[in-house]
């Protein structure tokens, strides 16, 4: 890759996603479940599982377009679901890339551990955030005429104020750079591409939708066109199915985990989802022998304000997310398993490092929702 970056400051990790860690959902229920579902037919458009790729970071364990220029408009969007197992310190980590040559690629990324943004020739927006590992973190990049911005979880938090262009007449990769290096270890789901730039909040809405509509039945984003949505839901196969258009990845590793895990606890059956749980269906299909369940529901925690700036001010942390706790329940058919992530932390115009005169304000934590069940996120 280009070796010119422009580096701009922002705070620490602990500050972006303070609080986070905490949320997910928690269900228990005294018989054992049905064996998990496998996708429906050959595409997993109707899967009861929500399967995620397990990319190992060894050669071939990427996915790839049968397609050039995916992504080929000037306003954009490109998110997706990660769980690192582990990022490079001393060089370049791809989450997803679409190159031909140094004066026109586009990456997200990290480098040297902190997520790093490429697109056009030299426009680049390296953070100083800290990849997190071990947990699933949403992560989108939109361009439009008011520049690039980054969003973590649902939060800004990045932004450039170039509003170059960039059209790479390439292949679209997953998990490498497109001459297979630089790969990542680790898993990713829900890969979306709109030709839009979206909104903070319809960033925040698309992160817990399947496809372009909320589990309400609402527009993630109205008059916005999404173009690609790979969701590996398939369970299984070297294909990634555009469920919205034609451009199929292939996946030589083929490699697919279901997002939630089981296990026992005596003589019942944990089930957590760490995330929010979106297979084909839309949610959770509760096994046939399930008679009575409990359930813990917790919400993301607030991001509070910023820790210490040059007059040495220290700000206070955010407020814990709520939970809800539940036993009895009579869970049946599909239920919604939205889990909430915690907001991002707030700073001051004279912040350490902070060079541009601007406050931040700390975001509050997503709400958490099952079946009905809702924990409040932390202001």
């Amino acid at each position: 890759m280009n070796p010119y970056f422009q580096r701009q400051s922002f705070r620490t990790f602990g500050q972006v996603l303070s609080a986070a860690l905490i949320a997910a959902l928690f269900v228990v229920f005294p018989v054992a479940p049905q064996p998990s579902a496998q996708a429906s037919g050959d595409l997993g458009w109707n899967s009861e599982v929500d399967f995620a790729a397990d990319l190992s970071g060894s050669a071939n364990s990427f996915a790839k377009s049968s397609v050039n220029r995916i992504i080929n408009t000037d306003d954009f969007t490109l998110e997706l679901w990660f769980n690192a197992d582990g990022v490079s310190l001393t060089d370049w980590t791809v989450l997803a890339s679409q190159y031909v040559n140094s004066s026109d690629r586009l990456y997200l990324n990290s480098l040297d551990g902190n997520f790093a943004l490429a697109w056009g020739g030299s426009s680049q927006l390296v953070t100083d955030i800290p990849v997190p590992l071990n947990r699933w973190v949403h992560v989108a990049m939109t361009r439009s005429s008011d520049g690039m911005r980054f969003y973590i979880d649902g939060n800004l938090a990045a932004s450039s104020p170039t509003t170059v262009t960039s059209n790479p007449n390439q292949k679209l990769v997953i998990g490498a750079h497109p001459d297979g290096t630089e790969r990542f270890n680790g898993r990713v789901d829900q890969v979306k591409i709109w030709e839009d730039a979206l909104s903070e909040t319809e960033v925040e809405a698309s992160m817990h939708a399947v496809g372009a509509t909320q589990s309400s039945g609402i527009a993630v984003a109205t008059g916005k066109t999404l173009v690609a949505h790979y969701d590996f839901n398939e369970g299984t196969g070297s294909t990634v199915f555009d469920r919205v258009g034609d451009s199929d990845l292939t996946y030589a590793t083929t490699t697919r985990l279901d997002v939630k895990s089981e296990a026992p606890d005596g003589n019942d059956v944990v089930i957590t989802f760490p995330r929010t749980y979106l297979p084909g269906v839309g949610g959770w299909t509760v096994p046939n022998n399930l008679v009575t369940a409990s359930a813990l529901v917790v919400a993301g925690g607030g991001g509070g304000g910023a820790p210490l700036d040059d007059s040495g001010w220290r700000a206070g942390g955010g407020g814990a997310g709520g939970f809800v706790y539940q036993t009895n329940l009579a869970l049946t058919g599909t239920v919604s398993t939205r889990v909430g992530q915690g907001g991002i932390g707030g700073y001051g115009s004279d912040q350490n490092g902070q060079t541009d005169g601007a406050n931040r304000y700390p975001s509050s934590g997503q709400s958490s929702v099952l079946a009905g069940l809702e924990a409040l996120g932390g202001g």
